[in-house]
């Protein structure tokens, strides 16, 4: 594994039970990092939802990113322990 790369994309520490789902990864919108990445800027929407092939993670996100943010998801480029 990358240095540092758990701690952009990878669980926050001590994060457990039912929230912890939401703190599992974060969520890099937008479109040039979803075609470099293959949507794995989205991998939050890949934990919630597995079925889902990753060319569909961003249209996903759009429809349930605003109640993801409200259940503490962590999305964007912010560091440190969630809100909530």
């Amino acid at each position: 594994m990358l240095p540092g790369y758990s701690n952009l994309f990878g669980s926050r520490a001590g994060a457990s039970g039912a929230q912890a789902r939401y703190h599992a990864t974060r969520i890099l919108p937008g479109r040039v990092l979803n075609l470099l990445l293959l949507g794995q800027n989205y991998h939050l929407v890949h934990h919630l939802w597995s079925t889902i092939p990753w060319y569909r993670y961003q249209r996903v996100y759009e429809q349930v990113g605003p109640a993801l943010a409200a259940r503490g998801a962590r999305v964007g480029w912010r560091v440190g322990a969630p809100r909530g």
